[in-house]
């Protein structure tokens, strides 16, 4: 179970670390919806990076069964 934690927080800090860096450059107008669009990216971050971990965590399952 720490295993598919451990990826978890590994692809989000990823992922977060990539969009900010990458939104610097491409949200940098200061318009009054930049927060929106920061709230809704970080979310829609965590919910793939869960999304991840639970397909990593079937294939292993998937795989443990087939042998």
């Amino acid at each position: 179970m720490m295993k598919i934690f451990s990826g978890f927080i590994l692809i989000m800090l990823i992922m977060v670390i990539l969009y900010f860096l990458l939104g610097v450059g491409l949200f940098s107008g200061g318009t009054g919806n930049e927060g929106l669009v920061y709230i809704f990216g970080t979310l829609i971050i965590i919910l793939l990076s869960f999304i991840t971990s639970l397909l990593v965590h079937l294939i292993g399952v998937i795989n443990k069964n087939l042998k």
